[in-house]
């Protein structure tokens, strides 16, 4: 089993202590996802100063969830794969034919 550490995060200026897992990606994801919040953190904070910073933090989460639902729908692949089973069989059954 992998070893686990604890590790520092900084969200909108707030430092949180994570435990994560060595020798996986977990680290990195974990990192690669504090570093997208601030980006899109720092953003809105350029957009529309002076707001309180739970402001930016519901619009972060907002914009973030609509995000992965849109992705998610993206990969719902199972409309295309039963149509292309569908265009399978009548190619199957057409070159039978002949």
């Amino acid at each position: 089993m992998d070893d686990i550490r604890t590790i520092m995060l900084s969200i909108a200026d707030l430092d949180y202590p994570l435990q994560v897992q060595l020798g996986g990606k977990q680290e990195e994801f974990t990192r690669e996802a504090v570093k997208q919040i601030n980006d899109k953190l720092n953003t809105y904070r350029s957009a529309f100063p002076n707001l309180p910073k739970e402001r930016y933090l519901a619009m972060t989460a907002f914009d973030f969830c609509y995000r992965n639902l849109e992705l998610g729908e993206m990969k719902d692949t199972v409309p295309f794969m039963e149509r292309v089973k569908v265009l399978t069989e009548e190619l199957e059954d057409y070159f039978r034919k002949e």
